[in-house]
């Protein structure tokens, strides 16, 4: 029974950390054409969110305690910014608003570690496993009207 426990708790949180590593939003999407070899810029719009730490792939990507999401459509992006200085500066009163961001998605692979006593994604084997997630590198955030 013991076995049967941990197996559909292993299963459950693999289905979780799947659903939550979404692309991206469409929503309101722009997108600058880069020359070859340089990232292309790209505009979303949505309502800035600040999330708590959760036990969720969204959280684990994040990978810190509260983080930031732009909410559009019904998905929501994982942001990334270059510096606690540059988040604290960018978001300062914008938390719940309508906002546009400028910046570039990039794939995230955070690697497994062997430490039994961390929270961290783990296969079907028992054996922890990387974790792949996309997320949105902020350069800049205005708030619309």
């Amino acid at each position: 029974m013991r076995v049967k426990l941990v197996l559909v708790c292993i299963c459950l949180t693999l289905a979780s950390l799947s659903a939550c590593n979404k692309k991206v939003s469409e929503a309101s999407r722009q997108e600058v054409v880069a020359p070859e070899g340089e990232t292309k810029i790209l505009t979303l719009d949505g309502i800035l969110t600040l999330k708590p730490w959760a036990k969720s792939g969204q959280s684990y990507c994040a990978q810190g305690g509260s983080y930031y999401v732009l909410a559009a459509n019904d998905s929501e992006t994982v942001l990334e910014f270059t510096s606690e200085k540059q988040r604290e500066t960018l978001t300062k009163g914008l938390n719940g608003k309508s906002v546009t961001i400028k910046g570039h998605t990039r794939s995230k692979t955070i690697k497994a570690v062997e430490n039994e006593l961390s929270q961290r994604p783990i296969g079907v084997d028992g054996k922890p496993e990387d974790y792949t997630c996309e997320v949105f590198v902020v350069k800049n955030i205005l708030a619309n009207q």
